[in-house]
C-alpha cells in the first residue's frame, strides 16, 4: 500500500484514471487525475527506475486524447 501525507502532497486524495494509448502498443497508458486529465503522472528520465512526478501536462486534442511520451507507462502483470 502506498500512503501519502496530505499536508505534503496535494494529490494524496486524488483518484487516478488509466487512459489507454493504443497507438503506443499493448498495455501502454497515461495515468491522469480523474477530475482533471491535464494533471498526471510523468517521468522525464530515460531510465526505467526514474522518479515519478505528478505535474500539469498537455494532452493533444482528439479522441482518444494524445499524451507526450514522458507521460506514458507500460503496465505489465507481475508473476507470482
Amino acid at each position: 500500500m502506498i500512503q501519502f501525507d496530505p499536508a505534503e502532497n496535494p494529490f494524496a486524495d486524488a483518484s487516478w484514471e488509466l487512459i489507454r494509448a493504443e497507438a503506443h502498443g499493448d498495455n501502454v497508458y497515461a495515468i491522469v487525475d480523474y477530475d482533471d486529465s491535464n494533471v498526471g503522472w510523468t517521468s522525464h528520465g530515460r531510465f526505467m527506475y526514474n522518479q515519478i512526478e505528478v505535474a500539469t501536462v498537455p494532452s493533444g486534442s482528439g479522441s482518444p486524447p494524445r499524451y507526450p511520451a514522458y507521460m506514458l507507462f507500460q503496465l505489465v502483470p507481475v508473476d507470482d
